[in-house]
């Protein structure tokens, strides 16, 4: 499922262009190799996704005061640098407790036992993408997910 949300993200959420609709978006990824129950799983995240859109505020304007207990749940599939990158997001206000919620949410929903680091740093892109204020991707977005934020300051 993951490969068709890059896919689609490559394909119509970094350009300006507009997708397709959802009969003939999946045509082409049935035309892409992609199996039918894959395309509807994808689809049913971003409809998830897409539900949620709203809840984006300015991380800025919210008092940072909460603590996020983490159930063991949790804790399991997302790994404890996933948890970092969360942690590391937050607290350089970058995200606020609604964002931080629904990148968990989206993270879970994919289903897996474990979630790669790789995998979450996408799940948080789509995330971010889907909440942004405008309509592509500022550049700093993707250069921000996909850093090591354990060894570089952000200014």
């Amino acid at each position: 499922m993951l490969s068709i949300l890059m896919y689609l993200f490559e394909r119509y959420i970094t350009v300006e262009s507009i997708m397709p609709e959802p009969e003939a978006l999946t045509d082409e990824l049935s035309q892409a190799g992609f199996r039918a129950r894959d395309i509807e799983a994808a689809f049913r995240w971003l409809a998830e996704l897409e539900e949620n859109r709203g809840t984006y505020v300015n991380p800025k304007t919210l008092p940072q005061q909460s603590i996020r207990i983490y159930t063991l749940a949790e804790q399991q599939a997302l790994g404890a640098n996933n948890l970092d990158f969360l942690h590391f997001l937050y607290s350089h206000q970058l995200i606020n407790q609604a964002t931080r919620e629904l990148i968990i949410d989206r993270a879970l929903a994919m289903g897996h036992k474990q979630i790669d680091e790789e995998d979450f740093r996408w799940i948080t892109l789509f995330v971010l993408s889907s909440q942004a204020l405008e309509q592509q991707v500022p550049e700093w977005m993707e250069q921000l997910i996909f850093m090591d934020h354990r060894s570089e300051t952000l200014h």
